[in-house]
């Protein structure tokens, strides 16, 4: 691990990507699988799980609880037919019923902040409804200070934190000296506060790029 975030550090993303899938590869050869004996022994284990996960990455963003998490992505293809996604995990388990989706209306440019930044002003100005206890956003620095800015300007507090998909880096604003900065922070694989972020990412990703696949697939037609 130290020697993946010493590549990181330098930018040398190709070693450190190698680094990672090593990794990965060795967790999943070691990591303990859970049998049917657990699942029988404790037939609440489903639940326990998520609590523990939900539990984990409250502590890690801050927050006072993560019933509900919003999780946010934009797909777009060189800027053109761009959309965001928000999809709404509540308890650990994915709230279809709350998800949305944006048509971004941004300049045809691939400005992926200014998308960021379009979507969550739009999020905002719904006050019907519910607030999250975490916003995950699909992204790294960049992307996690825009919506903390736009936070800052609709004077609204909700913990923010992003998964940075390059080296599975949960990013984690911190203040120093009055001034924002930003912590990367590096789980095993499976681990509870890894796995919770990880389905939420996956699943703000499919649901962005579904809806960017049909507008495209739309505008091919006309």
């Amino acid at each position: 691990m130290k020697d993946m975030q010493i590549a990181s550090d330098k930018e040398d993303y190709r070693t450190a990507q190698h680094i990672k899938d090593a990794r990965e590869k060795l967790t999943y050869l070691t990591e303990k699988r859970r049998s049917i004996h657990e699942y029988l022994k404790n037939p609440n284990l489903y639940s326990d799980v998520r609590i523990e996960e939900c539990e984990r990455i409250a502590q890690i963003a801050g927050a006072a609880g993560a019933s509900r998490i919003e999780g946010y992505d934009i797909s777009n293809t060189m800027g053109t037919n761009a959309t965001g996604s928000m999809v709404v995990f509540q308890d650990g388990d994915p709230d279809t019923s709350s998800y949305r989706r944006f048509k971004i209306r941004t300049k045809n440019a691939p400005d992926d902040y200014a998308m960021m930044r379009e979507m969550i002003r739009r999020r905002l100005r719904h006050e019907e409804w519910p607030r999250p206890d975490i916003m995950l956003i699909d992204g790294g620095i960049g992307h996690v200070s825009t919506v903390l800015d736009v936070l800052e300007q609709e004077r609204i507090t909700i913990p923010t934190i992003g998964l940075a998909k390059q080296l599975e880096e949960i990013i984690v604003p911190t203040t120093s000296g009055g001034e924002r900065t930003f912590q990367k922070v590096h789980f095993p694989m499976g681990s509870p506060a890894l796995r919770i972020v990880q389905r939420i990412r996956d699943e703000a990703h499919r649901f962005a790029k579904t809806y960017h696949i049909k507008l495209r697939a739309k505008s091919m037609l006309y």
